[in-house]
């Protein structure tokens, strides 16, 4: 999780951030179709006789065709590490050749100089993003102190938007909102398709608006649309419809904000240990929130965890607008100036 994020960001140029950066939201969203897809033919009966009752073995051998392509690909195509990796290390003719895989010869400088800014300006105090910094530097320095909160939070406050809930148990949402079992994956298949489509759309919303304007109104449509899907659950007579709707546009709002936005946001200001701490918070919430989210469902009734998901968007919403730095048109070393605090 952290290092597609990481490495996206550290290869590619800064103008070019806003397009390239939701492609690790956008990938996600692939795979997922994929594997809502091949789950439609599954034998929802007759599980003694039907034809499709070894179609898992398929969907297990095609994620390992994809794996086997990309080894292949990193280790004859894209074979260099980043330049800042590489600037890191000290290996200045690498870091030249991986370089010349993104930029002309005549733009090399400008990516030498996003990472290694005192080769420009002599200052070793601001050349910040090219040092390594130990674990204990972060927990105890007080200039980590903001990037390491502002990490760890966005991490976790993705996780109680409900959109990993909504991945693993879609199917099972939508059969306790009515239909069948095949008509449950359907809509699932769909909701796939709905989440890539506004992660597309966030490529443009990233060139036009600030990422903290893109975070704070998806979180403030996520709180508004679940608290919605709460009351309508909340009563058995509410129209099917609205409330499948509701629930695809939580993938809607979370895709453009949440999704796309935040995994930018996280390689644009933080430095590579400290969002992979902010990972680590993140997939530690996918296991608690995706595991208490089924019981909670079953004692409480899932109009319950529609509002506390909104819940946790109001006070997400509140925090980002009080602590969160603007990173839009800014390069990395000045982000990092704004982060810990060297302006």
């Amino acid at each position: 999780m952290t290092i597609p994020v990481s490495f996206v960001n550290e290869v590619t140029p800064d103008e070019m951030i806003p397009k390239i950066g939701p492609l690790v939201q956008i990938s996600t969203n692939v795979g997922l179709i994929f594997a809502y897809g091949f789950g439609l033919p599954l034998p929802t009966g007759d599980y003694d006789s039907n034809s499709f009752n070894w179609w898992w073995v398929f969907m297990f051998l095609f994620p390992g065709f994809v794996a086997l392509y990309q080894f292949c690909y990193f280790l004859f195509v894209c074979k260099h590490d980043s330049a800042l990796w590489l600037i890191r290390k000290g290996r200045t003719e690498e870091t030249m050749r991986s370089l010349l895989m993104v930029y002309t010869e005549e733009g090399v400088n400008d990516g030498l100089e996003r990472f290694n800014p005192k080769a420009k300006d002599g200052d070793e105090e601001k050349g910040q993003s090219n040092k390594e910094v130990s674990l204990k530097q972060i927990f105890t320095e007080p200039k980590y102190r903001k990037m390491l909160r502002i990490g760890i939070l966005l991490g976790v406050i993705q996780q109680v938007s409900g959109i990993n809930a909504g991945i693993f148990y879609s199917t099972s949402i939508f059969s306790k909102l009515g239909g069948g079992l095949f008509m449950s994956r359907l809509f699932t298949f769909i909701t796939g398709f709905v989440f890539m489509i506004a992660s597309i759309v966030s490529i443009p919303l990233l060139s036009k608006y600030g990422r903290t304007t893109l975070l704070i109104s998806g979180q403030i449509l996520l709180a508004l649309d679940l608290c919605a899907l709460g009351i309508m659950t909340s009563f058995p007579d509410s129209p099917m419809i609205l409330q499948i709707i509701g629930v695809m546009l939580i993938f809607v709002f979370f895709s453009y904000s949440l999704g796309a936005t935040l995994w930018l946001y996280l390689g644009e200001a933080m430095i590579e240990q400290i969002l992979g701490i902010s990972a680590a918070a993140n997939s530690t919430f996918v296991c608690i929130v995706t595991g208490v989210f089924p019981i909670a469902v079953e004692y409480l009734g899932i109009n319950y965890a529609f509002f506390f998901f909104g819940a946790c968007m109001i006070l997400g919403t509140i925090y980002c607008y009080c602590d969160l730095v603007e990173t839009k048109d800014k390069s990395k070393q000045e982000i990092m100036n704004r982060m810990l605090h060297l302006d």
